[in-house]
């Protein structure tokens, strides 16, 4: 009878934290007692080494994500001059990314709850993994419209868990004291994946020069009805093109295969008393959600700035195009997406150590980032005297310390609306994202529409507008202070 009394005033506890104000939720977090039903039976929690494995795994599908999805931008002169293909068409491939997010998102959220981290990061990779496949399908020129198409459909509908699973990774394998650093590497991952896209693409798919002698295109299938006679030096592209998937595909087919092998859905034993709280289910969070100052704020600006990010980066090649080459401005969006990831690990750690101060560790993100912008901008626009030296340091400065961002805005949206699911509250965040990405990348859709270097300013905006919203963004540190409230037996949990 006890045992009833105790579950129903679990219950009524945790609907009152999604129900209350901030306030009540922090107080109400405070007072939960140890025995409730959200704490663990076992007050030892133990951490596991293979927490690094499982981090690793999965960072590594992470970034063969956003390298696949960004397969086009970083060689669409060539593209453009094989397959005639316009603007609209690579935009279309980039913005089929956010579309298929946008259709499945509430599906892989409750696969996420409902089945665990095993399943659904199993079937995204499967997804990931069929996707890469239908574009290496050996069709003629007119065909691979089709294929590329329905292949990047379905790369689209890996992101979900991909992009979005990376608090419930770090809060299910990882103690108080790594889970933002954790969050910060698979967070910032993917930014390896754009950043190897722009080397891969262009060492693989060279620039085009002058048309030289004409032969007969045929494919591996035959001859089809729509042969006509092409530049050999364009048919020596299309054959990279094809060869950049294969790459891709098989890259994909490896670490696939791995996680196939060995992905457990959680430890034996968790590392904190949040990591067994009972979370609610996708539907009760939602409506929480949508009542929670703690998210709108940093979920809007968080959609704000990697959102129009990412739309950017995929343009990096036209944007800048009257001032570098395709070569060139592949190289300078690696180096920015490589400068994000290590910028995100080391701004994650630095979380981690100052406890708490996750708001002005933003705020100097956000401020510095949008001044490097401003300097490119000024640069590109002539404004200044254009020095290409500069356009590097400061585009990859842009890109260090915006991207830093992304492991905080996650990791401080989820901490502020603890007890919700992690994987609820980042899939609405994801989602969010992937709206003005989608928005973005409509422009370059629009026929009218020549020159892109004025999306310099659509991105500079989007940095700027985020600041006066952090400014009044209080923090909430309610599962920091659930787990605070809860420790282990022993001050050090055990790491085997």
């Amino acid at each position: 009878m006890s045992g009833f009394i105790n579950s129903n005033r679990g219950n009524m506890e945790r609907e009152h934290l999604l129900d209350g104000t901030e306030e009540d939720s922090e107080e109400d977090l405070k007072r939960t007692p140890v025995n409730a039903p959200t704490r663990s039976l076992n007050k030892e929690y133990i951490i596991y080494k293979e927490r690094w494995y499982i981090l690793g795994i999965f960072s590594a599908l992470a970034l063969l994500y956003l390298c696949n999805w960004n397969t086009w931008g970083p060689i669409q002169d060539t593209a453009s001059e094989v397959l005639q293909w316009g603007p609209g068409q690579f935009a279309l491939l980039a913005n089929w990314g956010p579309i298929s997010f946008l259709t499945s998102a509430f599906f892989f959220s409750w696969l996420l709850h409902a089945k665990g981290l095993r399943i659904s990061v199993l079937i995204s990779g499967g997804l990931l993994f069929i996707g890469c496949g239908i574009r290496c399908i050996p069709v003629s020129i007119a065909m691979m419209k089709w294929t590329m198409n329905i292949g990047h459909i379905f790369i689209g509908l890996s992101g979900p868990v991909l992009m979005a699973a990376v608090t419930s990774i770090s809060a299910t394998w990882f103690p108080t004291n790594e889970r933002t650093t954790a969050t910060a590497l698979s967070a910032t991952s993917p930014y390896l994946g754009l950043a190897a896209s722009f080397v891969i693409g262009p060492a693989i798919v060279t620039e085009i020069h002058s048309p030289t002698t004409g032969s007969p295109l045929t494919t591996s299938s035959g001859n089809y009805s729509d042969e006509y006679y092409i530049d050999d030096e364009i048919q020596e592209h299309l054959q990279e093109i094809r060869k950049l998937m294969y790459v891709e595909f098989g890259a994909v087919a490896v670490v696939c295969l791995v996680a196939l092998i060995r992905f457990p859905a959680k430890p034996a034993t968790p590392p904190t008393a949040s990591a067994v709280t009972e979370r609610q289910d996708m539907r009760t969070g939602i409506i929480a959600l949508v009542k929670k100052e703690s998210f709108w704020i940093p979920a809007i600006a968080y959609a704000c700035i990697t959102g129009v990010f990412y739309g950017w980066t995929s343009q990096l090649g036209a944007i800048f195009s009257d001032k570098v080459d395709q070569t060139t401005s592949g190289w300078m969006g690696f180096y920015t997406n490589l400068a994000s990831l290590v910028g995100g690990a080391v701004t994650g750690r630095c979380a981690d150590y100052f406890t708490g101060k996750m708001k002005p560790i933003l705020l100097f993100l956000i401020v510095t980032s949008s001044v490097a912008l401003t300097v490119a901008i000024l640069l590109v626009n002539d404004y200044i005297p254009f020095n290409l030296a500069w356009l590097y340091v400061t585009v990859i400065l842009f890109g260090l310390f915006l991207n830093s961002t992304i492991p905080l805005f996650l990791e401080i949206t989820v901490e502020g609306t603890f007890p919700i699911g992690e994987e609820t509250t980042t899939i609405m965040m994801t989602m969010l994202n992937n709206v003005t990405t989608l928005g973005f990348l409509v422009l370059p859709m629009v026929p009218s529409i020549v020159d892109f270097a004025w999306l310099n300013w659509v991105m500079l905006g989007s940095v700027v507008i985020c600041i006066p919203l952090m400014l009044f963004y209080r923090e909430h540190y309610n599962r920091l202070d659930f787990d605070g409230s809860h420790p282990a037996n022993d001050e050090n949990s055990p790491d085997i």
